[in-house]
């Protein structure tokens, strides 16, 4: 259901059979500006994609508010910073934070035990706007490496070796990069300079 519901809404379909119509959908009203809930995507995943566009299906239908999707975001600190109200989140130099007005409200897929120190640096400086976490939204996610099982099995087949266990990569014993990718073969277009990732972010990376 929440897949057909996920593509109806690109659709510009309803989903919901009692659906609140789209001309019908509201505003925030803050102040006298009006705008509508800003949705932050979390980051260009699966996960993230297709969870904020759920949640924006039933803000906007059962709920009646005009939802803005924003986002993608590379790290869940960006997420941080949007809801914070700075203008430009994803800038690790300069966040534009300091505004007294945040158009992003909502944020989903959020991994908040990774980036303690930058939620505490938010709240020590901007204590008044800074995010709240309303706790996880019934799943809980893990990050690891991954290896296809066919991949595990080619290896177990013609030499023994358990890519599943971090001692079988020793090279002194054994030659995992036999079954992956040479690094010349890569793309290198599709790769990013490391100079715009978090790599040189060095409050993420401690």
């Amino acid at each position: 259901a929440i897949l057909l519901c996920a593509n109806l809404a690109k659709s510009k379909a309803a989903c919901f059979p009692d659906a609140i119509p789209e001309s019908a959908l509201k505003d925030l009203v803050n102040l006298g500006a009006s705008y509508p809930i800003g949705l932050w995507n979390t980051g260009n995943y699966s996960a993230s994609n297709l969870i904020s566009r759920v949640v924006q299906i039933m803000i906007q239908e059962k709920l009646g508010y005009k939802v803005l999707l924003q986002g993608p975001g590379g790290l869940t600190q960006d997420a941080m910073f949007a809801l914070s109200g700075c203008t430009t989140p994803k800038d690790a130099n300069d966040r534009g934070c300091g505004s007294a007005t945040t158009y992003s409200h909502v944020a989903l897929e959020v991994w908040t035990a990774g980036y303690p120190e930058a939620l505490k640096w938010i709240q020590e400086q901007y204590p008044q706007m800074a995010p709240t976490n309303l706790g996880n939204i019934g799943y809980h996610g893990e990050s690891g490496v991954f290896v296809p099982s066919a991949v595990q099995s080619r290896a177990y087949d013609a030499e023994g070796v358990n890519l599943d266990f971090y001692r079988d990569y020793n090279v002194s014993w054994h030659t995992p990069g036999t079954y992956f990718s040479n690094p010349g073969n890569l793309d290198v277009s599709t790769l990013m300079p490391c100079i715009n990732t978090s790599l040189m972010t060095p409050e993420t990376m401690k």
